[in-house]
């Protein structure tokens, strides 16, 4: 086999552990987003967002883009791993201190008492999480995602179970925080079992100061994804309280649902596999264009069918009392599709060692919202506020187009797809808004099942239906990839 298709090969590969990964991964979110708001009030989950907040603002801050800079590096050795261990559990002990220490301060500024113990637990959380064996790194480096998934699914399954089990019965804020930490020390097992080679102390300045080089970028990105991906999150909590901020936190994750499966399928695989084909620009260009047309047909029709029916959703499996996300969710549809565009954008600019493309377009996102957040919230709302994310989403496309000049593309290799996927797509939705609401008082869980089953049957069949002359269709293309993938296994 040439090298191109075991690459090739590497990645069909890679990419179906990574979506069984993620597949897991939002239904174990799916599950925890049903049964929490069953069982917990919006307030109690309100003061979990606030809390995640304080603790996300700590990890941004202090973000060393270690992890990143050894999958790029072309050399990697022992030393440099025990150096990226030694300052990754160095900045997980300064965080768990900001956060302990800053307890009160961070529950004054929400107002919220209660909001100091949660972060004193989840200091614990993040020092615990400062003990993860950084080999896991090699992992993806390797493109061996079959491990990197044993690593990830152990963290998953047991924050769920803990999470439904305390939620059941205590009824509190406190089941969310338990996951957590069931969650963090689940993944630090799992890291010395999966990884022959026990992590040590060790600190070289050279080592790491060629790290920090690379990772600087990705640090100041960090810092500046915090500010777009949470300061929404930030303004509902400080402005209009912690039950606003439960419903905003809850239809952001419903609308995201497809937008993080995609991004993280492209983050774990696309990242490694362009990396390693960055000094070819045919393959290069080939490659991102090939994540391209499979983002959009992932990410459009099921962010789309989750607007359709995101009210017989909220209505039979949520309860009324999480009505208000309905509006919310719509919003945030058009960002998730947006978001999905910028992760192949965002992992090309890291392949090809320019971070700094990343970083810079993040800013201009940042202005657009900061301009836009107070505007749009006293017009409407928090739906107002989602609308505002949604408009800076609109420079991920920017970014996007930005790499077909990179990698030396014209736009009108993937307009094909968009045509046809947009088409289908449309119908589909439609079908499913139809049947869903027309059922939406009376029986909204079988409008919900009907609604999903016809709406995706109507979109897949259009779909194939269009797709059935092209020669680089998405039928054929993925027949081709199964075709060398089951080769490499022969």
């Amino acid at each position: 086999m040439t090298a191109p298709e075991q690459l090739g090969a590497r990645i069909v590969r890679g990419g179906a552990w990574t979506a069984v990964r993620q597949a897991l991964q939002q239904a174990c979110a799916l599950i925890q987003l049903v049964v929490v708001a069953r069982l917990v009030p919006p307030g109690e989950v309100g003061l979990f967002a606030m809390a995640t907040l304080v603790l996300t603002i700590t990890r941004a801050l202090t973000e060393t883009g270690f992890e990143q800079a050894l999958v790029a590096r072309k050399q990697l050795d022992d030393a440099t791993l025990d150096v990226g261990f030694s300052v990754v559990l160095l900045r997980a002990a300064l965080v768990a201190a900001i956060l302990a220490g800053g307890a009160p301060l961070f529950a004054g500024f929400f107002s919220e008492p209660r909001v100091a113990e949660l972060l004193r637990a989840l200091a614990i959380a993040m020092l615990t999480e400062g003990f993860i064996n950084n080999r896991v790194a090699m992992f993806q480096r390797d493109l061996d995602f079959r491990r990197y998934f044993y690593f990830q699914a152990s963290g998953l399954i047991a924050g769920l179970a803990v999470t439904l089990g305390s939620a059941y019965v205590l009824r509190n804020v406190w089941a969310v925080v338990y996951g957590q930490l069931a969650s963090s020390f689940a993944r630090v097992v799992a890291s010395q079992l999966l990884v022959g080679r026990r992590p040590r102390l060790h600190f070289d300045r050279n080592i790491a100061r060629e790290l920090i080089g690379y990772g600087r970028w990705v640090g100041a990105s960090s810092m500046l994804l915090f500010a777009l991906v949470n300061g929404d999150n930030l303004f509902i909590g400080k402005v209009i309280g912690a039950e606003a901020l439960a419903f905003y936190a809850w239809a952001y994750q419903l609308a995201n649902l497809p937008a993080l499966f995609i991004t993280q399928i492209l983050s774990s695989v696309m990242f490694p596999a362009l990396a390693t084909v960055r000094n070819e620009p045919a393959r290069l260009g080939e490659l991102f264009l090939r994540s391209m047309r499979l983002t959009w047909v992932l990410t459009l029709p099921s962010a789309l069918l989750i607007a359709a029916l995101c009210e017989p959703f909220t209505r039979a499996l949520l309860g009324e009392r999480w009505l208000p996300i309905v509006p919310i969710t719509y919003a945030l549809t058009c960002f998730g599709v947006m978001r999905a565009l910028g992760a192949s954008a965002g992992a090309l600019f890291l392949a090809i060692g320019r971070p700094d493309l990343r970083t810079k377009i993040q800013i201009a996102q940042f202005v657009t919202l900061a301009v836009s957040i107070y505007p749009l919230y006293l017009a409407h709302g928090v739906t107002g506020v989602a609308w505002a994310v949604s408009l800076y989403g609109c420079l991920s496309v920017y970014a996007a187009y930005l790499c077909f000049d990179l990698c030396g593309l014209r736009l009108a290799a993937l307009w094909p797809a968009v045509f046809r996927v947009s088409a289908a797509t449309l119908l589909g939705a439609a079908a499913a808004w139809a049947i869903g609401h027309s059922w939406l008082h009376a029986a909204p869980l079988a409008g919900l099942i009907a609604g999903g089953c016809v709406g995706l049957a109507l979109t897949a069949g259009v779909l194939l239906w269009l797709d059935r002359h092209d020669q680089s269709g998405y039928a054929k293309e993925l027949a081709q990839a199964l075709g060398a993938l089951r080769k490499r296994q022969a």
